[in-house]
């Protein structure tokens, strides 16, 4: 891989929101602050991104407003959990 090619590859837009950037961000500097090294924790994060499935990339299961409800320690907007009557 060239120069232009590493440049490119770098400048690519993410399709992380701010939010998710930012818990990315948070995570990776615990880590760090526990005497992680970067590279291991770089490997790590490489192989859990790898363990996902794709089902989960392309359909979502839980919206952004959820998850930055729940790390603030709010319910999320739930809906009524229905009961099969037997």
């Amino acid at each position: 891989m060239n120069r232009s090619q590493k440049r490119a590859r770098r400048t690519r837009a993410s399709m992380l929101d701010v939010r998710a950037i930012e818990a990315v961000k948070r995570f990776v500097r615990v880590l760090a602050r526990c005497g992680c090294p970067p590279r291991d924790i770089a490997a790590e994060v490489a192989q859990a991104c790898y363990a996902v499935p794709k089902s989960w990339i392309y359909s979502p299961r839980v919206a952004i407003r959820d998850l930055d409800a729940a790390a603030q320690g709010r319910r999320g907007v739930r809906r009524p959990h229905r009961r099969s009557r037997q």
